[in-house]
């Protein structure tokens, strides 16, 4: 059987193991929107953004098949594995999250989940 000190450390770690497994759950339910701020050219890289408007330019990479798009004049990357699961075009309104980073002296918003782009309404081209 375990010593009295034994028990006692055991309690803590489990209690200390529960609490950060409820402060994460508690994190992933609120999602990380809440923790996003609006973009801006001057946000370091890094940075969690949100970003709306439309999406007036779209193109897919011929290599590795990665979505390129521009969202109010924004250049936004999404890898591949984070392709949305409805098509993106061009003119759609969106709501996207992401973090900032320079690609080639200029700033953009990557992308890193597909649940992470919301199409609010469609061009009316679709």
């Amino acid at each position: 059987m375990f010593l009295r000190e034994e028990r006692i450390a055991i309690l803590i770690l489990l209690c200390t193991t529960a609490a950060i497994l409820f402060v994460y759950a508690a994190i992933e339910l609120q999602g990380r929107q809440v923790y996003a701020t609006e973009f801006d050219l001057t946000a370091p890289d890094g940075t969690l953004v949100r970003l709306s408007g439309i999406a007036d330019r779209v193109v897919t990479t011929r290599e590795g098949g990665h979505l390129i798009m521009n969202v109010n004049s924004v250049r936004v990357f999404v890898p591949a594995s984070a392709a949305p699961r409805e098509d993106v075009r061009q003119g759609d309104r969106v709501s996207l999250y992401g973090v900032v980073q320079t690609y080639q002296g200029r700033k953009e918003v990557m992308v890193s989940s597909a649940r992470d782009i919301v199409i609010l309404s469609p061009s009316a081209q679709s």
